[in-house]
């Protein structure tokens, strides 16, 4: 095929698109599919811890934070404005609630949304995404879902459980399907 897949990274907070992948007649880190790609002009994507806002070094997940070609703010909503837009070192800056890793090459990773991250009782946090990435690639399943369920022996936290829908005619497998997971 002679079409190139492309991905990117954006909102509409953020006009649209803040990453992308760039074809540019050859394989470079930033078109690897694993990758919504490198920033676009005018915007600057940092990584910060979402519980404390400090910034991140590279290959260390977080919170996605953007600034550069960020909206004005939601119209007629100032309290949610102010919840995602704040000023970083004077520069208007957007929370997307999204989480993601920069790597040391400037290529960006998008891993879900911070809303579905489970907390463990322990306080640990785990990424439903990448429970759902491991899952999906086992040949009897054909989707899946995980989803934090509060884990009733402890206070607090939340335990990950996942939904699968099996490939037809491989549901008497589910046993050895738990078991090669």
């Amino acid at each position: 095929c002679d079409n190139k897949v492309k991905v990117g990274y954006g909102s509409s907070e953020n006009a649209g698109v803040a990453a992308s992948q760039f074809y540019i007649g050859e394989s470079t880190s930033e078109n690897e599919l694993s990758t919504v790609g490198i920033p676009v002009y005018y915007t600057n994507i940092e990584i910060v811890d979402p519980e404390t806002g400090e910034s991140l070094a590279y290959n260390e997940e977080g919170e996605i934070v953007l600034s550069g070609r960020v909206m004005l703010g939601y119209f007629n909503n100032e309290e949610l404005t102010n919840e995602v837009i704040e000023y970083r070192n004077g520069v208007r800056s957007l929370h997307t609630g999204d989480l993601g890793v920069i790597a040391s090459d400037g290529t960006m990773q998008f891993l879900g949304r911070i809303k579905r991250l489970i907390v463990g009782p322990d306080g640990h946090k785990i990424f439903p995404k990448m429970i759902e990435d491991v899952v999906i690639n086992h040949k009897y399943v054909k989707s899946c879902a995980c989803v934090g369920v509060k884990d009733s022996h402890h206070v607090n936290g939340a335990v990950p459980v996942v939904f699968i829908e099996m490939v037809p005619g491989h549901e008497s497998e589910v046993d050895k399907m738990i078991e090669e997971l």
